[in-house]
């Protein structure tokens, strides 16, 4: 390989890193621009329902477990949040309000902290995205361009800043299929591919607690692998009891 190949794959190496940090810039502008005024305040935040999420995740920081015992009529006023099962993104951002309340009680100082993580959940999905589109053999330079175009648009990094369990299904999304096409390569059929399917099985379950209509994308996922497997049962179960024996002889040592 020439020097200049060796030079321009060095560059394009940290050209993911340089799209993710566009994206994180943008998004921590913004973050510290919209003015939080108060913990009464239900109309303050960069999207229309921050305010809402941010209630509800106050109210899981109180709670480590998500079961509702004799609570206060007052809460109430969250509706359905405190009731459908899609409680996982309000028990991850109530951890992280309740560790900025062990430092300290500035309730613009939890807004903040709760954006960021948000932030950094969804640069972690952009990563997640060029490493599927790499996966589909797309070119490089083709994956680079349709995420660099993708950051400039204005409601990406919006939502990137704001408090919302949509940041979390982005970085699921693409988790999920990557996990899925390792399932489906023909060469891990007789190998070690019990993890995979546990991996895959996790995410579904996480993102269906985090968002109810993730299943719209995790049960046609399980179908297909179902299906894909049946055609190849004989392949499947020798990779089944390969990582089975791996897995106790693991264990075993």
């Amino acid at each position: 390989m020439k020097s200049e190949d060796r030079k321009e794959i060095k560059w394009f190496s940290y050209t993911i890193f340089i799209i993710v940090l566009l994206l994180f810039a943008q998004a921590l502008w913004l973050n510290l621009s919209y003015k939080v005024t108060s913990t009464t305040d239900t109309n303050f935040g960069i999207g229309f329902d921050e305010a809402q999420h941010l209630k509800a995740s106050k109210y899981y920081a109180d709670r480590t477990i998500p079961i509702h015992v004799n609570d206060n009529t007052n809460w109430d006023t969250i509706g359905g949040i405190s009731r459908h099962p899609s409680f996982g993104f309000y028990i991850l951002t109530g951890i992280t309000i309740r560790f900025t309340q062990a430092v300290t009680h500035s309730f613009v100082a939890s807004v903040v902290l709760v954006r960021l993580f948000n932030t950094l959940i969804f640069c972690a999905g952009l990563y997640a995205y060029w490493r599927l589109m790499l996966r589909m053999k797309l070119s490089s330079k083709v994956a680079y361009l349709a995420l660099f175009l993708f950051t400039l648009i204005p409601g990406v990094s919006l939502l990137a800043s704001r408090i919302n369990y949509d940041n979390i299904i982005f970085v699921l999304t693409p988790a999920l299929f990557i996990m899925t096409a390792k399932v489906l390569d023909k060469r891990n059929l007789k190998q070690d591919i019990f993890k995979y399917l546990w991996i895959i099985l996790m995410i579904g379950l996480t993102g269906s607690i985090i968002k109810y209509t993730f299943l719209v994308i995790f049960l046609p996922v399980v179908l297909y692998v179902a299906q894909f497997y049946y055609r190849k049962r004989s392949a499947f179960n020798a990779g089944l009891r390969n990582s089975f024996h791996k897995t106790r002889w693991k264990n075993l040592d």
